[in-house]
């Protein structure tokens, strides 16, 4: 059976040692962090004790019976108690309209859970690419299901973040060399729900060009143009709608490593398994992706590491759904925990060959 090899596996002796002093560290110092459990802050509370879920409700029941998105926004932040400035208080109002625009809130359930098959269904074909056993195709459904099945949550389709990493995640499967249409039209439309993708975009346009795919890079670029058009108009609208003196208090807030732990618990195994489990399982995730060879690890890694080390210095504990955004991807890199932690070990602490002599000088 063909073992998967990671990018450590050749690494100098000291880079390896230190690579896992520094895991061995961060996972103690994890147990020192102080955070609410997930289950404590959102997923045991009711709709009317969650602000943030009940504005995104009452959004897009106003939209329903005729009103604007604008309106509806101003008149529901204004109800609950939100500021409305900076503009960037404001969502796109990508999500709400969707929601409006349907039926029923049933059938938008019906297609975020139809989106997060269709995530799971690309990373599986995906992840045949790097091993064919029925243990390894078994764990490709599984674990990346862990985070895609709080898509069925009754509330999940109020989050823009999550329909924007779900969108994140399809668009890096879909991504190969030469066939890279599909993942620029969903990765632009995950910006058009939130704007947090944009790391995403850029991530994906910068290493195009950096490999010689100009025609997928100057896509990308395209995006990029599409999405901060529309960012920007939506500034444009929202500007005139703001209270002068309602000023936010911003989001840099320094949370460091335990904001960033505290955002990565948007999985079921974080929310059902005892909390010192966090702390463990969220690094070996990241040196499971670190380590996850080629294109789509490289985009994976450093798509999650850049949104987990911005969080590290924006948010508030009231941010925790920011999470959401690199939920889809996390899980990734349970799947190559194991050959990353292997191969950081044999390049550490390498096996001694022994040297077998035909006793005739190799004649």
């Amino acid at each position: 059976m063909r073992s998967i090899s990671t990018r450590f596996a050749r690494i100098p002796r000291a880079a390896a040692i230190a690579i896992l002093a520094a895991l061995a560290l961060l996972i103690i110092y994890g147990f020192f962090c102080q955070y609410e459990a997930l289950s404590e802050t959102v997923v045991n509370k009711p709709r009317n004790n969650n602000t943030d879920i009940a504005l995104y409700y009452q959004i897009v029941e106003r939209m329903r019976q005729g009103e604007g998105y604008y309106q509806a926004t101003g008149t529901s932040m204004r109800f609950y108690g939100y500021t409305t400035r900076p503009f960037l208080t404001w969502r796109l109002p990508t999500e709400a309209t969707l929601l409006a625009t349907l039926p029923s809130l049933g059938l938008a359930r019906a297609l975020l859970g139809l989106l997060a098959l269709a995530v799971l269904a690309a990373w599986v074909a995906r992840l045949r690419e790097v091993k064919k056993t029925a243990l390894w195709f078994a764990a490709s459904i599984l674990i990346p299901g862990t985070a895609l099945i709080l898509s069925f949550g009754k509330d999940a389709i109020v989050f823009h973040e999550l329909w924007s990493a779900l969108l994140i995640a399809l668009s890096l499967a879909l991504r190969q060399p030469g066939r890279w249409l599909p993942s620029v039209l969903v990765g632009t439309l995950a910006l058009l729900f939130r704007e947090m993708a944009l790391p995403y975009l850029g991530i994906m346009l910068l290493l195009a060009w950096r490999e010689g795919q100009r025609r997928e890079a100057l896509a990308w670029l395209a995006g990029l143009a599409v999405g901060a058009a529309y960012i920007a108009w939506h500034a444009a609208t929202v500007t005139p709608l703001m209270d002068p003196a309602a000023e936010s208090k911003g989001w840099l807030a320094f949370g460091g490593w335990s904001f960033a732990l505290a955002t990565a618990q948007w999985n079921i195994l974080t929310i059902t398994l005892p909390r010192w489990v966090v702390p463990v399982i969220v690094p070996l995730a990241l040196v499971g992706l670190a380590g996850w060879k080629g294109e789509t690890g490289t985009r994976a890694a450093l798509t999650l590491g850049i949104l987990m080390a911005a969080f590290m210095v924006v948010g508030h504990p009231t941010n925790i759904y920011w999470g959401l955004m690199y939920a889809p991807l996390l899980p990734l890199g349970w799947l190559f925990c194991q050959p990353a932690l292997r191969d950081l070990w044999d390049a550490a602490w390498p096996r001694k060959k022994k040297i077998v002599s035909s006793g005739l000088g190799g004649l």
